[in-house]
């Protein structure tokens, strides 16, 4: 992408005659279009397959580019670029000329699906040199299209989202570092009837998303937010519902952090919620995939399908001071997890806190209870640290495998031994 904003800045120069062509301007005609040729080719790398992120739980996956030959990886297409920009500075076409061959040539050009569509938006305004260098502002109305917004805006901008309702039929890409800031949960509303994600992070540069409700409706499956496995995305007084699973359990996930390669859990904090609400998501309120690290802190989790929020992989993080309600699992410590649950409270679904394979929560000062069958469970090879959490409201307290290894310390919960 930076490729595309210095190729528009070549040498200056007057408009083009209406004359018969020069020399200069038919290299300039020639370069137009060879650059909208491979630019063709570069987005259409980015055309989805399969498009559905695995959102089940236990599978977070990201997205994939189409594997198509034809299509060029950024190294390719960033050296196609300085081949152009080295042909347009010896031959003498001038800046406006090849802007305005290339402006012709532009509107021509074909995205398949929604991240291509946002690539393709973003190279119109970095090839025709209309990109700002600073930072802005903008502020916009649901009138406004979203994906033209962005596309127009350089890294660490702010979009101001007015009150009101805004119809997103296919999913918002990220592909910048950005602010997105509504007028309220309750005021500024992001509805989306777009298959697969809702929202989608394509950047691995810091995203936040403050004061407004992010929900699906109509009847294609699909997660809210999902995020690629380097993604750093912020939360603040942000509500999350409606996502809907598919028949193979895939979907249905009001944030998923997908996963990547494997290894250590990451040392910074990769997801930050905070003041929010995920409500009414046929799987998970979270799923926490890979190697992220999570910040949640004073929010809610309520009748999301299969948890509030899930560790999976080798993630880390915290849970603090959130209120969980009716969620079939409160909170989940699965793979090789390491999470800090502390000082929460957890009422209703099936378990109120869930360990299984080698995870290893530490599980302190939490209130657990009306939960049906349990209020902590620990399988498989599970381990970790329970102390001063009180599950006296619920009838079996902390159900431990004989293969689960946990150290419990000082709770006001009933402890049982489960059978092989």
């Amino acid at each position: 992408m930076l490729a595309a904003g210095a190729l528009a800045g070549c040498h200056g120069g007057a408009a083009r005659p209406t004359a018969s062509p020069t020399a200069g301007e038919a290299l300039c005609d020639s370069v137009a279009r060879d650059v909208l040729a491979t630019t063709q080719r570069y987005v259409d790398g980015f055309a989805i397959d399969q498009p559905q992120p695995s959102g089940a739980p236990s599978t977070p996956a990201s997205p994939k580019p189409s594997a198509s030959a034809a299509a060029l990886t950024p190294a390719e297409y960033s050296a196609d670029l300085t081949d152009a920009r080295r042909r347009l500075t010896a031959g003498g076409c001038t800046d406006s000329g090849f802007r305005q061959a290339l402006a012709v040539g532009l509107p021509g050009l074909r995205p398949r699906g929604a991240i291509a569509t946002a690539v393709l938006a973003q190279l119109r305004v970095s090839l025709t040199g209309q990109l700002p260098t600073r930072p802005l502002t903008r502020r916009v109305t649901p009138s406004d299209n979203l994906t033209d917004v962005l596309a127009a805006l350089p890294d660490g901008s702010t979009v101001d989202l007015a009150a009101g309702s805004y119809s997103l039929t296919s999913s918002l890409v990220l592909l910048r570092p950005i602010t997105l800031r509504g007028a309220g949960e309750s005021r500024t509303i992001l509805t989306s009837t777009a298959a697969d994600a809702a929202v989608l992070l394509m950047t691995d540069q810091p995203v936040t998303l403050e004061q407004m409700t992010l929900q699906r409706t109509g009847t294609a499956t699909g997660s809210v937010v999902v995020t690629g496995p380097s993604a750093r995305l912020v939360m603040r007084s942000v509500r999350v519902t409606g996502a809907r699973a598919e028949a193979n359990g895939s979907g249905g996930v009001g944030v998923l952090l997908t996963a990547g390669a494997g290894g250590a859990s990451s040392s910074v904090t990769t997801f930050s919620a905070t003041d929010s609400a995920f409500t009414g998501n046929a799987a998970a309120g979270v799923a926490i995939g890979g190697t992220h690290r999570a910040s949640i802190t004073r929010s809610r989790f309520e009748h999301n399908g299969t948890c509030g929020v899930c560790f999976l992989g080798s993630t880390a993080g915290s849970v603090t001071h959130s209120v969980f309600a009716g969620n079939a699992v409160g909170l989940a410590a699965g793979s090789a997890s390491r999470p800090l649950l502390r000082d929460n409270h957890i009422s209703g679904g099936d378990v109120g806190i869930q360990a299984a394979g080698t995870a290893q929560p530490t599980i302190s000062d939490n209130v657990v209870i009306g939960t049906a069958r349990a209020s902590m469970v620990f399988i498989d090879d599970a381990a970790g640290t329970v102390d001063g959490n009180n599950c006296s409201g619920s009838n079996i307290g902390i159900a431990v495998a004989r293969t689960a290894y946990p150290y419990v310390g000082h709770n006001a919960c009933r402890v049982s031994i489960s059978p092989p």
